[in-house]
């Protein structure tokens, strides 16, 4: 399995067969020690121990269910230092921290990633564009969000399906109070969020 470094672009390989504990997934680049990596594709037969395990869809959304849970178990809310955490925004354009954000979550042109570092201070931002298939891509947001590792969504809205998905991956969901990047992060670190629980599927904001 391969996996790459987004900040310092390193590409390295793990034997399958060390992948099938979760534990020995990697949390951080071996070269410049970012968060910032993706993993790549599992193959669907994993040897241990001169034995082969069929490894199904669902049993791989698990184990990246159950590692994305060990990343935020890591994060606190509210008060004291913070741990490393990374928001994601959809956003209307490149504009950094000053990009307003998109209305409708599937159909924002990009997505603003935002790192925070143990005292809640902006260590990173990147635009990364929407690929989905609002977008002529395949998939759907929230599979290319989870790729990212993020510890917390802030949105207007969001449709039943998107959020199933983020819930059922522990990603909590929060809803934005404010028109840009900048603004709704100062809100998370002011605690002033709630989370989305339902659905939304319109919000109209100036």
């Amino acid at each position: 399995m391969k996996f790459k470094c987004h900040d310092c672009n390193k590409e390295w390989a793990i034997p399958k067969e060390k992948l099938v504990y979760i534990s020995n997934w990697p949390d951080t680049c071996p070269n410049c020690e970012s968060a910032n990596i993706d993993h790549g594709m599992v193959e669907k037969t994993i040897t241990s121990s001169g034995a082969q395990k069929n490894v199904n869809d669902e049993e791989l959304e698990e184990i990246k269910r159950q590692k994305l849970e060990r990343m935020i178990q890591g994060v606190k809310k509210g008060g004291g230092v913070r741990m490393k955490a990374r928001i994601v925004v959809p956003v209307l354009d490149e504009s950094g921290l000053n990009a307003r954000l998109s209305e409708h979550f599937g159909r924002a042109p990009y997505f603003a990633v935002v790192d925070l570092d143990e005292n809640a201070r902006i260590s990173s931002q990147r635009a990364v564009p929407n690929t989905s298939e609002h977008f002529g891509g395949t998939g759907l947001p929230p599979d290319r969000i989870l790729q990212l590792r993020p510890n917390a969504l802030i949105t207007y809205g969001m449709g039943p399906r998107a959020l199933a998905i983020f819930q059922n991956a522990r990603v909590p969901v929060l809803r934005a109070n404010a028109n840009t990047v900048k603004d709704v992060i100062a809100a998370y670190n002011n605690d002033a969020l709630e989370e989305l629980t339902e659905d939304c599927h319109h919000a109209h904001h100036q």
